[in-house]
């Protein structure tokens, strides 16, 4: 079996020479052969077929294209190519491939030519030449990895051409490839090495003229392609052949033997590394991991080649030449550095560093090859069987760092750049910046451990505000060492303004902000507009979709420009906790960014984009809302602006997991809305939230956005704003959070004068819930009333729930149960149809509190387990809580099994908030458990407490409650004129609520000779 890929793809079966007429399956097999051998993933070939639009099927696609192509290579075909793991290997042995073959036979004409066995090097290249049949993988060059092959593959095929026609005009067959030179030089006509040696060959075969038309020829071909004038060797032998000098010599044909007249152990052992530092520190895993990859060896033929890669002043080159001092011993033949200047606006030319490279490694001067091509042979060629190891610094790209590398396995090559080198076949080493313990230790290392030492906070103030770039640590270190006397407070204020913090990290010929400008500027206008643009988010993170609409760019462009920005280290990727994919600037570059923004940007268009990113925010937020299966506030009506389709299905199907992800998102935009004027968007959001909070239970950040946003509506005048918020505030203090006084009648009125009917509602029902905590039963029973009427009429039925809530709960402070479980019966009916979780709990709350037998206690506490089920696992504390602790008041009420644990639980979460009244029920329920435990004292001692906390305003229920159980456990302690004092209370409690029942109940507990006092 053997295949062709030196023209169009064939494959030599029994039958013969067979095409692949399949254009998918036939890239399958160019793919599978350019790979040698190696493992080709599924991925990679449905990259390769489909680029970023693969179909949905492409999976099963490529397997019939496998297939397919087995049956096409006969009986051999399932040996040949074999299923490896998650991908596929075509197992050819290396002679049956000619891309293969013809690699092989230049490489030997290679070493024949530097041994001196100059006419098996000429037969040798002859043969490699001949198996072309044409344009290299002529008709499956289409995709970008298929064409880099060809691409190399050409390159390769002129060195040989090359290589052959000096080695024929060095052994003085001028007359005999004159004619094949002329038709190369036609072909390939920017190729200046054959114009040389076309015009040598002229000029020795006697026809001078021709000789200096063809240099005339390729000058007006070089200034007309390329705007450059010839090579400096060209235009010596143009003036050599005018001037009518014999050409005995030229660098044309002197490659030839250059190399083996420079022996490589005749030459010294270069070492040109740059002197390494004495305070160097950490990185002690990436040093391992460098030293390991450049003296393991990944291969045995392979040479070893790893990339260090990060940001600018990260110590990419510190810890290069670092390694490479200690690596000395370990490649004795030499140690060769070249800066590759990536970052200047013009990079190092490859000819320059390989002409730097060759001298060093002994080469004349004078004998050097004249293109990269051939000096990149040379160099591979004197460094064969040698340990060199060769310092790359500061690479362009792939391009500038390919003809650089040596052939051979003994050698190594340690590659920095601030690109990402993926085009490599390279190991890589992304360099972060320092961890703060090392961080701290190097500024200790320039300053003196006693100095930083002394001034533990500050030293790490400064670190922190430097990014832990070691670039930044240094200079500060430097100005601090030249000023012993500053405090290192003094510095750390300094660089405490965002504004001035650039300006500040900066000494002598080092400064940050150069550093950062240096990459800055090698970015194509597009990315430094995105770069900008980042700047103006103050995130933490941002999702792709919120950088596309402040782009103002679709989703995919946006995409390609921010991994570009990826590549050039400036932008950070990053997984969050759900899996979900963001980015993230570098905090100096962020700054930088930031400063060319407010240059390049106009305010009209840095608030434009500022603005479009929080509307597409505010309507995903507003669909992840929606799709939530409960709420605790109306959701409102749909947005009239919609996001992606994707998007919000992707949403849609997964809401709480999206509010988890973009949570620190949404608090940072509330944070940058208030701080840029941008009211509306700020409690707009702050309110698209509420239901989200409500379910995770994160109730620091319901307070904190809707602080800000309430001050910023105070302050702006927008008075629905105001009211909203505080309606919203309203409902976390239901909860039970902590807020601060809030103002509802005023939000009422707001809403009222605005139109905002169902926002009526809605506080008119919060202040019934405030008047009954206040214990004004009857103000609760008019404001609840009001608000059912509105609702009703509205047809707001969302909010028809609460009132029957405020029924039930008066029913049940009146001692009329059946009527309270009514009630709560019918809010439960509805706050379950509307999806309204603050409802739902308060109505199974109420149902837990009215019920008072055991045959109908099995049903209540069934749905209570279930709830409390729904809670935990949504992660929402307190109304999970109080539906935990309903369920042991119930228990406990009825002697029922209680886990005492379960209060002791709910009471540290209610410690945690501040929720008063159930930090009293959980004293109570404690209280009156060790009372039946027979531990009476112990029952008083929490029972008292309990009394304390209940005796707060609006919680007279609870404080009967509480003080009807501290006189049992009094009674039960022999102690009955304490047992009797507390009834009293607690029947007095009780007759001011109306609660007859349980006023008998309690009376009933006082001995007969001990009557209560005149009612």
């Amino acid at each position: 079996m053997r295949f062709q890929v030196l023209g169009p793809l064939r494959v030599a079966t029994g039958s013969g020479w067979t095409a692949v007429r399949a254009r998918q399956q036939r890239l399958v097999l160019a793919i599978l052969l350019t790979e040698s051998g190696k493992v080709v993933s599924t991925d990679r070939l449905t990259t390769e077929l489909w680029g970023d639009r693969p179909p949905s099927s492409a999976l099963n696609t490529v397997q019939a294209y496998v297939l397919r192509l087995r049956r096409l290579l006969g009986d051999a075909g399932s040996a040949l190519l074999v299923t490896a793991g998650s991908g596929y290997q075509l197992v050819a042995p290396d002679d049956e491939v000619d891309s293969r073959v013809f690699t092989q036979l230049v490489h030997d004409g290679q070493q024949s030519l530097a041994a001196g066995r100059l006419s098996t090097a000429v037969d040798q290249l002859a043969r490699a030449e001949a198996l072309w049949r044409g344009p290299a993988l002529s008709e499956t060059a289409d995709t970008p990895a298929l064409a880099a092959e060809a691409a190399q593959l050409e390159r390769l095929r002129l060195v040989a051409v090359e290589t052959r026609m000096s080695v024929e005009l060095g052994l003085g067959r001028h007359a005999d490839v004159v004619g094949e030179l002329a038709r190369l030089v036609t072909a390939h006509p920017l190729v200046e090495g054959l114009r040389g040696q076309l015009m040598l060959a002229l000029a020795r075969c006697g026809r001078r003229s021709e000789a200096l038309t063809a240099y005339q020829q390729g000058r007006m071909v070089l200034d007309d392609e390329l705007g450059i004038p010839p090579m400096h060797e060209l235009a010596e032998l143009h003036r050599a052949i005018l001037a009518g000098e014999p050409v005995l010599a030229s660098p044309f044909e002197r490659c030839t033997t250059s190399v083996a007249a420079s022996p490589p152990d005749t030459a010294p052992a270069p070492n040109q590394l740059p002197p390494d530092i004495g305070d160097f520190v950490g990185r002690e895993d990436e040093v391992g991991a460098v030293v390991d990859a450049l003296t393991g060896g990944l291969s045995t033929t392979a040479t070893p080649v790893l990339a260090v890669t990060g940001q600018g002043g990260v110590g990419k080159t510190t810890l290069a030449v670092h390694v490479a001092h200690r690596l000395r011993e370990s490649f004795p033949d030499g140690q060769l550095h070249a800066d590759l200047r990536g970052t200047e606006p013009e990079p190092a030319d490859p000819a320059r560093v390989l002409a730097q490279f060759l001298v060093a490694l002994g080469m004349d001067g004078q004998a050097l090859p004249t293109g990269v091509e051939e000096r990149a042979i040379a160099l591979r060629m004197l460094l064969a069987d040698r340990r060199v190891l060769l310092v790359l610094d500061n690479a362009a790209g792939e391009q500038q760092v390919r003809p650089l590398l040596p052939g051979s396995a003994t050698c190594a090559v340690l590659v920095t750049s601030r690109t990402t080198l993926t085009g490599l076949s390279a190991r890589q080493v992304p360099l972060l910046p320092l961890d703060h313990a090392a961080a701290v230790r190097l500024l200790a290392t320039i300053l003196g451990e006693e100095r930083v030492a002394a001034q533990p906070a500050d030293a790490a103030a400064i670190v922190a505000r430097c990014d832990y770039l070691p670039l930044a640590v240094r200079i500060v270190g430097a100005r601090l060492a030249a000023r012993p006397a500053w405090p290192l407070a003094r510095m750390a204020a300094r660089l405490d303004d965002e504004a001035q913090r650039l300006g500040e990290l900066a000494t002598g010929d080092l400064a940050v902000r150069d550093s950062i400008e240096a990459s800055y500027r090698k970015l194509d206008p597009d990315s430094q507009r995105a770069l900008r643009m980042l700047a103006l988010l103050e995130l933490t993170a941002w999702p792709t979709w919120l950088l596309a609409a402040l782009l103002d760019l679709p989703p995919a462009r946006t995409d390609t420009l921010l991994e570009r920005l990826v590549d050039t280290q400036l932008l950070v990727g990053t997984a969050t906790e759900t899996g979900h994919f963001h980015y993230r600037l570098h905090g100096l570059v962020g700054l930088y960014a930031r400063e060319r923004a407010e240059h390049e940007e106009t305010e009209q268009e840095r608030v434009a984009a500022l603005t479009r990113a929080l509307d597409t925010l505010l309507a995903v937020a507003g669909v992840a809302d929606r799709a939530l299966a409960e709420h605790i506030v109306w959701p409102g009506e749909a947005p009239s602006w919609h996001p992606d389709e994707n998007l919000a299905a992707e949403v849609v199907r997964d809401p709480l997991t999206w509010f988890d992800t973009e949570r620190g998102t949404l608090v940072a935009a509330v944070r940058q809305a208030v701080r840029s004027g941008l009211t509306t968007h700020a409690w707009k959001i702050a309110v698209q939230v509420v239901d989200y909070y409500a379910h995770r239970g994160h109730y620091d950040d319901w307070l904190l956005t809707h602080q800000l946003a309430s001050r910023a509506c105070v302050e702006a005048g927008d008075r629905l704003g105001a009211a909203v918020i505080t309606r919203n505030l309203g409902y976390l203090q239901a909860v039970g959070a902590r807020t601060p006084p809030l103002d509802l009648e005023a939000a009422e009125a707001t809403l009222r004068e605005l139109g905002h009917r169902r926002g009526v509602v809605d506080v008119c029902g919060l202040r019934a819930l405030v008047s009954l905590r206040r214990g004004d039963l009857a103000e609760a029973n008019a404001l609840a009333q009001v608000a059912a009427r509105m609702a009703e009429g509205l047809g707001y039925e969302f909010a028809q729930a609460r009132p029957w809530h405020l029924r039930a709960l008066t029913s049940r402070h009146q001692g009329r149960y059946d009527e309270a479980t009514g009630c709560a019966e019918r809010g439960l009916e509805l706050a379950e149809r509307t999806g309204n979780m603050y409802d739902r709990v308060l109505a199974l709350v109420e149902l837990a509190r009215a019920c008072t037998s055991r045959a109908s206690a099995a049903p209540v506490l069934s749905r209570l387990d279930d709830a409390v089920d729904r809670y935990c696992r949504r992660r929402e504390p307190l109304l999970g809580t109080s539906l935990m602790l309903a369920r042991a008041e119930l228990a406990v009420r009825l002697g029922l099994a209680v886990n005492r644990r379960t209060i002791e639980r709910c009471m540290a979460v209610f410690d945690q908030h501040g929720v008063l009244w159930g930090q009293a029920t959980c004293l109570r329920l404690l209280g009156t458990l060790e009372t039946r435990a027979g531990r009476a004292a112990a029952g008083i001692e929490l029972l008292t407490r309990a009394v304390e906390l209940a005796e707060r305003p609006g919680l007279d229920l609870e404080l009967a409650q509480a003080l009807t159980a501290l006189g049992t456990a009094h009674q039960a302690d022999g102690d009955t004129a304490r047992a009797v004092h507390a009834f009293h209370q607690a029947l007095a409690r009780y007759d001011h609520l109306g609660n007859e029942i349980e006023g008998l109940a309690v009376l009933a507990l006082i001995p007969e000779d001990r009557p209560a006092p005149q009612r």
